[in-house]
């Protein structure tokens, strides 16, 4: 297995290159409990990262097509996954898929994850403001980490450098407390695995007898210094990404990824994660989701069988199968 660099090229991030380099799994959930409900109010909040991420997005729709939907991060994922009419698909309105109630408290959420990123956010978003067009701008002397414009507030990209290079910094100190930061060849030897990049921060979150997790945040290339936060598998049939994420998680996104394979509601939840474009962004597999959502229908979470209608109805199963197929050629 070659390694893999850390950049991406022509604004290909490095989360996409990724889905190629490890395999993903189908999802094997110990807990089958049929009874799971939704009563339509359980959400996981978006990043602070993720909003802004969005912002751009509907200001670049306004400025360039009107207001015409296309959606890039979509497109970028079809067109992996060798689906032919990618473009055509994603300049569909799509429909929403929803979460289902994990049923876990916040102690429970605390215990999977002790890092409150929710209070970390809201203090950098109190030092920013929306301008005319919804973008988020750092405001003036907030820190004096970038030069103001004549408006007195930051433009829009330094602002979301400054904002990933703030959760960045803070993630690496919280997980520094926590867990075991391991060194390239530490990473290789607990890993049992040396096609790692090289310049990955990763740390320890568990060793088990069946499974090692780790946790990695790798830097991207392009006009925003995006970061890459990442949690992967290690066990006897390889290395898996269980979810990739363009900040560091909320506690309601990091129990989906860590009780991911033994509990059937995280299983679905980072299926709509993936949906929304809130985990493997620019890689988007639509086959991925729909097995993940099947193991949950099969299981009865509620919310499933209508997130799978969304999909098929946007993507339809022929299109899916046609590019598996080609991928299993090697056409």
């Amino acid at each position: 297995m070659k390694k893999l660099a850390v950049t991406s090229i022509g604004g290909l991030l490095v989360v996409a290159c990724l889905v190629w380099l490890f395999r993903s799994r189908s999802g094997n959930s110990g807990n089958t409990e049929a009874g799971r409900t939704t009563d339509g109010e359980f959400d996981i909040p978006p990043s602070l990262v993720c909003r802004m991420y969005q912002a751009h997005n509907a200001a670049r729709d306004s400025r360039l097509n009107g207001g015409q939907p296309l959606d890039v991060e979509e497109l970028f994922g079809l067109m992996g996954c060798g689906i032919t009419n990618a473009e055509a698909i994603a300049a569909q309105p799509r429909g929403e898929m929803r979460f289902c109630d994990d049923c876990l408290t916040d102690d429970k959420r605390r215990e999977l994850w002790p890092f409150d990123v929710e209070s970390f956010e809201s203090a950098l978003e109190a030092k920013m403001v929306r301008d005319e067009e919804g973008l988020f701008r750092k405001k003036a002397g907030s820190d004096g980490s970038a030069a103001a414009g004549d408006e007195g507030l930051v433009a829009s990209n330094p602002t979301i450098r400054w904002v990933n290079n703030e959760i960045e910094q803070w993630a690496v100190a919280r997980l520094d407390e926590k867990y075991t930061r391991l060194d390239d060849a530490a990473l290789r030897k607990a890993a049992g695995n040396d096609a790692f990049p090289e310049g990955w921060l990763v740390w320890m979150l568990a060793d088990k007898d069946v499974a090692r997790e780790f946790f990695v945040i790798a830097r991207g290339d392009g006009a925003w210094n995006p970061r890459y936060y990442i949690d992967l598998i290690c066990d006897d049939n390889g290395m898996s990404i269980i979810a990739s994420f363009d900040s560091f998680p909320n506690r309601r996104e990091a129990a989906a990824m860590r009780l991911f394979g033994g509990d059937i509601a995280a299983t679905h939840n980072l299926a709509v994660l993936e949906w929304r474009h809130r985990s493997f962004r620019l890689g988007m597999d639509p086959q991925r989701i729909k097995r993940w959502l099947e193991e949950a229908k099969r299981l009865s979470v509620p919310t499933a069988e209508s997130n799978l209608k969304v999909l098929l109805d946007h993507i339809p199963e022929s299109a899916m199968s046609e590019a598996s197929q080609t991928k299993a050629t090697g056409g």
